[in-house]
């Protein structure tokens, strides 16, 4: 469990921090300055609120750098952070998973077992992947972090039905599209028909921004909704997302990127909105 320590003085301060707004972006740290790892594409993205309860694997491409030592090993942990909490605040979800390398640059592909995550009360609960690269005789080099927030609520329900193609089809969501009051929160559910068929996993992203800036700018919010292999129906409801006084005349919409390739491009994009948002009445 050394390593863990390692990581986490630095870890804990960035990821609170931000937490409120819920942006944390990729943490890394080398101790040796020629030793560097980095996650260059994860999913469940970064930052990304889990709707619980779930099961989750992640995918991950992660770039090393190894210059002290002829050998090492890569290593990825999945743990819950409870901060406060008697005893260890990191509490392991799965048995790492480690990928032996050598002298040089390299990029590795690596994949975690699925992680059972079940439902929380804690306001802003956390996960956090991390990373660590170490030399052949275990002593940390560098390690990189990303973590998720354990928000909103999901409900699945597969069907015995053979699967043909893959596919997502929305059947409903609230609000209704027409406008939203900023100076308060408003919780966006969505139900959902999804059809897995040519990989393991598939994964439904919910992200909500301003109208045409989600490209560019990305998302204000986001969601990961990891789907089994097959055919069901789903329901995802998000946390009370608080939209400022300042975001006032913006127009805002819902896109919602369906991937069966974790680290590759989308099946499709379904778009909905615009939501305008105004100003509370006052009375």
């Amino acid at each position: 469990m050394r390593w863990i320590t390692l990581v986490w003085a630095a870890v804990i301060g960035v990821c609170l921090l931000a937490s409120s707004a819920g942006l944390c972006s990729s943490n890394e740290k080398s101790h040796t300055g020629q030793d560097f790892v980095r996650i260059q594409k994860i999913t469940p993205r970064t930052g990304a609120d889990l709707p619980t309860p779930t099961l989750v694997p992640f995918h991950l491409e992660v770039a090393c750098t190894l210059k002290s030592a002829s050998r090492g090993k890569v290593r990825v942990g999945v743990f819950r952070l409870r901060p406060g909490a008697k005893g260890s605040a990191f509490q392991p979800l799965i048995s790492p998973v480690e990928k032996d390398v050598v002298q040089g640059q390299q990029t590795l592909v690596l994949q975690t077992e699925p992680v059972a995550l079940e439902s929380v009360s804690e306001k802003n609960a956390q996960i956090a992947v991390v990373v660590n690269l170490r030399n052949g005789s275990g002593k940390e080099l560098a390690w990189a972090t990303s973590h998720n927030f354990l928000r909103g609520s999901l409900s699945v329900r597969p069907e015995k039905v053979p699967v043909v193609r893959n596919s997502l089809q929305v059947l409903s969501f609230f609000p209704k599209v027409g406008s939203l009051q900023t100076g308060r929160g408003h919780t966006f559910a969505v139900n959902m028909r999804y059809s897995v068929a040519t990989a393991a996993w598939g994964f439904i992203n919910l992200e909500l921004g301003e109208r045409g800036l989600l490209g560019q700018a990305g998302p204000w919010y986001s969601v990961v909704v990891p789907v089994r292999k097959g055919v069901g129906f789903l329901r995802v409801t998000t946390r009370d997302f608080f939209l400022p006084a300042a975001y006032t005349n913006k127009q805002i919409e819902l896109a919602i990127p369906f991937r069966v390739d974790p680290l590759g491009g989308t099946v499709d994009i379904l778009r909905f909105g615009p939501w305008s948002l105004t100003q509370p009445d006052v009375r």
